[in-house]
């Protein structure tokens, strides 16, 4: 889903070239492409389709574009690749070819639209730089993607930022523009630490944002030791609780307030963590993770719900910002607070309440 997305900057898995029939782009029959992560999580970045378009027409050069800026990484990436066209070949085939899938000769900026300098990325091999492609209909190898340091552009929350691409034919072009989202900064107090997690409160997680954050997540990590019967040592574990996905703004304001019922943590573990005689467990901590998208994101989720359900179209269109191309270019940004405790009276909920007294937490 979408959302894994906003976990990882840099989730370029398999968003890639579209097959092109009648100059426009359609889904390949059992061709089934996931969008980059995602993220990470919002439904409609998921492309699968077995309809096949039947008309013919003339090879059209359109780019697919897929790029997450977000201010504290070490590096931005850009995925730009191509739509091709297939004559009686199978698409699967083509998407193999590297020729049919990366443009050659062509230059990615972006640019600093308060004082118009642009700043040019380099072409690396993901691979190379730790990011290898999932495995899926497309070429991994190589795994071209376009690169600038946080050294070459340092990003500035709330400024506008604009993608271009310059290809021999059509010269330069502006593709998107998007507003780069500020730091999230989580309230000390929302949850307070220790955490109580009675059955019935509810336990509320505050943070501060800006209005250009349009869509949130919320995860609990759970970390805990663990040592099954027999064994010397106790082995580190975690799960991953998704609070909330697909989170909206509900005002202007600089404030944002998610609340759930303390038994739901304490029911997750018990349908997630297996019940086995003689292990033994100790809980750790929990780690609050929030993550933001940018007003694109919120844009993507809502075209994608709009034609679901009974009324739905034949033919669900995937939500693109790219001039002239396909893709999504936007910000993301996220906020952890590790080390979160849970209360006395919690960590005894932990070890006898009815959700989890079977697992044997110490």
């Amino acid at each position: 889903m979408w959302w894994g997305l906003l976990r990882s900057s840099f989730d370029l898995d398999n968003f890639s070239a579209y097959r092109v029939k009648g100059g426009y782009p359609v889904k390949s029959k059992r061709m089934k492409k996931r969008t980059l992560g995602l993220l990470i999580g919002i439904a409609g970045l998921l492309i699968s389709c077995s309809t096949e378009v039947s008309l013919e027409g003339p090879w059209a050069d359109i780019p697919v574009v897929y790029g997450l800026l977000a201010k504290n990484d070490s590096a931005q990436y850009i995925r730009v690749e191509k739509a091709f066209q297939t004559s009686g070949e199978e698409a699967d085939a083509v998407a193999q070819r590297v020729d049919s899938v990366y443009y050659q000769g062509i230059k990615v900026y972006l640019e600093r639209v308060a004082t118009g300098q642009k700043f040019l990325l380099q072409r690396v091999d993901a691979n190379a730089e730790g990011y290898p492609r999932v495995p899926g209909p497309f070429t991994g190898l190589p795994n071209y993607v376009y690169k600038i340091s946080k050294r070459s552009l340092e990003l500035k929350g709330e400024e506008r930022i604009r993608l271009w691409l310059e290809r021999p034919a059509a010269g330069q072009e502006m593709l998107a523009e998007t507003v780069v989202l500020s730091d999230l900064v989580p309230r000390e107090t929302s949850p307070a630490n220790p955490v109580n997690m009675g059955y019935d409160r509810q336990v509320a997680v505050s943070w501060n944002t800006t209005a250009t954050a349009a869509l949130f997540e919320l995860r609990l990590v759970v970390r805990y030791l663990e040592k099954p019967a027999g064994a010397t040592a106790f082995g580190a574990k975690s799960l991953d609780w998704v609070l909330v996905r697909n989170l909206e703004r509900s005002d202007n304001t600089g404030r944002m307030t998610y609340s759930f019922y303390g038994s739901a943590f304490y029911k997750y573990l018990g349908e997630r963590i297996p019940s086995v005689q003689g292990t033994v467990r100790i809980l750790e901590g929990l780690d609050l993770e929030i993550y933001a998208g940018g007003q694109e994101f919120a844009d993507q989720w809502k075209q994608g719900n709009a034609n679901v359900g009974i009324t739905s179209a034949q033919w669900i269109s995937t939500y693109s910002n790219i001039s002239g191309g396909r893709g999504l270019f936007s910000s993301r940004s996220e906020v952890i607070r590790p080390g979160l405790q849970l209360s006395a009276s919690s960590l005894d909920s932990l070890r006898n309440g009815i959700y989890t007294r079977d697992l044997n937490f110490q």
